[in-house]
């Protein structure tokens, strides 16, 4: 009873200016929505982050809008978009183009159950054609769950009438995705979240909602392209409403916010402290009747620890709407603080730093409690003298990469940051096939400024160190940097590179076959192949092969010089190059060699 009395005074006072008052509304324009989805991304890559809104506009009818973020001034883009409501919008590079996508699923004005992925084409977005299963009432996010590079979506929600959905569908390259064929129990008024709980680099399942026969809550371990059930009985079951994963006690694994209603209507919040060896503390502080909750975590007054922010439904207050916000005083010990912001319900919050001031926003969509739609953005103050701005982390050094085969295995060391503490931080990583070009793992940032397009952490969760596999032959260029708590990343870590094949192929026994002279060099060598997969006839035989190509490379895998060549011996002038040693690679289709020389 005493809290349901100290949330109806909080709804009763005013969003007025008052010294000290953490947050202050921005007159923003934004359209106001019900049954809605909001979601931060910098999808013009200009610096600052942008909106998308889904919902209801004071009707039935849904819609959907972008709001380009010019200097903190929101202008709708006029898109023209396929709109949905009672779902989700999730922005992701799925084309590793350097631009965000986005993601949407939900209802459309035929209550159909729709999921589309909306294609960046330079600003400007458009359905992209690619099939994927209809879902509303649910939710769908985007994660790289088998390390290849490129996003794959997991959704959960109604398909049509009792059909209920959990699906992975992997991204199978050239706008091609297809059903990973996991069998999870299908879930309406669904939430999900991927998330490395166990930091084995591997992406964990987790999905929460009414499966029909009750309400679940269910963790999924994944073991290289399946995944088991963890302690099935280890959480509460919840429905209609959220799931968010964040390192609450700054100890170096995820722990578990988790938010809704169980089967007799009764809200929860509930946090899970991680414990390791997939154990889980149950945590019932923030127990309060709220129903059909979203919340958000991001360290709102930066002293390094994860904050919580809920909306939703008073039970037994009618239509009575709330918004909470607990501070973390370190080690999971949560204060409700009170913030001035009226209540919002059947809605969606989330933190970002819109005005790029060193402190987290707040951006509200849904109903308040006179259930008039509402969409609105609250500046934190913090930034203006309350309390210190936040600052990035330092860079992480120590990267390593090994290869083998088709996989790189690369590695860092934990970096540092003047308010998240070590363990808390969260890494960002860019792979690609060319110099700051993020083409092969897209990291949503920029890789020259380390400027974030998203406001999450980084896509190794935690991680230092990531595997990528299915990789062609060729030279990689790489960076990771740190993410802390407020979101803000660290400049990128000095480029490195890695080369699939080249490096470590000389392991193979077979160096044989190539004959090197003179070695040590100084004006040229002479190459000599002595294997019929390599493009020359053996002696006395007429049987001619396909030409070969020779490289010479540095040790750091960047090719110097490329020749194609059809003889027993090829020479090759290397007078140019710097003394050192170098490596002469030669491959014909998947069939690779290499041999080192020294140049004096």
């Amino acid at each position: 009873m005493k809290n349901l009395l100290n949330l109806l005074v909080v709804l009763l006072i005013t969003a007025g200016s008052t010294t000290g008052q953490l947050f202050t509304m921005v007159p923003s324009g934004l359209q106001p929505l019900s049954n809605s989805h909001v979601a931060w991304g910098d999808y013009d890559n200009d610096g600052d982050l942008d909106i998308v809104l889904t919902g209801e506009p004071g009707s039935t009818i849904p819609a959907t809008y972008i709001y380009q973020n010019n200097n903190g001034t929101f202008q709708e883009t006029g898109a023209g978009l396929p709109g949905l409501s009672d779902g989700s919008a999730s922005w992701g590079d799925y084309d590793q183009d350097g631009d965000l996508d986005l993601l949407l699923v939900g209802r459309n004005n035929n209550n159909v159950a729709t999921s589309m992925i909306l294609e960046n084409d330079n600003g400007t977005f458009a359905p992209s054609g690619i099939d994927l299963p209809g879902i509303k009432n649910g939710e769908a996010e985007w994660g790289d769950f088998d390390n290849d590079g490129d996003l794959d979506i997991l959704m959960a929600g109604t398909h049509e009438g009792l059909t209920f959905y959990t699906l992975i569908m992997r991204n199978d390259g050239n706008s091609q995705f297809s059903d990973l064929g996991e069998h999870f129990p299908g879930i309406q008024n669904a939430s999900v979240a991927w998330v490395d709980y166990n930091n084995d680099g591997k992406l964990d399942v987790m999905i929460g909602g009414d499966s029909g026969g009750g309400m679940i809550t269910r963790l999924y371990k994944q073991e290289t392209g399946t995944f088991t059930e963890v302690d099935p009985e280890g959480f509460m079951g919840l429905s209609t409403g959220d799931i968010k994963w964040g390192d609450l006690d700054n100890d170096g694994d995820m722990d578990l916010l988790l938010a809704g209603v169980d089967m007799y209507l009764d809200g929860h919040i509930m946090l899970y402290r991680n414990d390791g060896n997939d154990q889980f503390t149950a945590f019932y502080s923030l127990q309060n009747p709220i129903a059909f909750t979203a919340v958000d975590l991001a360290d709102y007054n930066n002293d390094g620890w994860l904050d919580i922010m809920v909306i939703g439904k008073i039970v037994g207050c009618g239509t009575t709407a709330a918004t909470m916000l607990y501070r973390n005083e370190t080690f999971m010990n949560f204060f409700e603080e009170s913030t001035l912001i009226p209540g919002i319900k059947n809605g969606d919050v989330t933190w970002g730093d819109f005005n790029n001031d060193g402190a987290t926003d707040l951006l509200f969509t849904g109903l308040d409690g006179f259930d008039a739609p509402k969409t609105l953005i609250y500046k934190n103050n913090g930034g203006s003298g309350i309390f210190s701005a936040n600052t990035p982390p330092v860079m992480p050094d120590g990267l390593v990469a090994e290869t083998s085969g088709t996989q790189a295995s690369i590695r860092w060391n934990r970096a540092t940051d003047a308010q998240t503490p070590s363990m808390g931080l969260s890494y960002n990583l860019y792979i690609g096939t060319a110099s700051s070009s993020p083409d092969v793992v897209a990291p949503n940032a920029d890789p020259l400024s380390g400027i974030r397009h998203l406001a999450s952490i980084g896509n190794t969760c935690q991680d230092t160190s990531w595997t990528i596999s299915g990789l062609l032959d060729g030279t990689y260029y790489w960076s990771v940097q740190a993410i802390d708590n407020g979101f803000m990343g660290s400049s990128f870590s000095p480029e490195k590179t890695f080369t699939v094949n080249a490096v470590g192929i000389h392991k193979i026994d077979g160096e044989h076959m190539i004959v090197i002279s003179p070695n040590p060099a100084k004006t040229y060598i002479d190459v000599t192949i002595r294997d019929t997969r390599y493009g020359i006839s053996r002696p006395g035989s007429s049987i001619r092969h396909p030409a070969s190509r020779i490289e010479i490379l540095n040790m750091m895998g960047t090719t110097i010089t490329s020749i194609s060549v059809s003889g027993s011996v090829s020479r090759i002038d290397v007078s140019t190059l710097a003394s050192g040693l170098y490596m002469v690679r030669i491959s014909n289709g998947d069939q690779v060699l290499v041999k080192r020389f020294m140049k004096e």
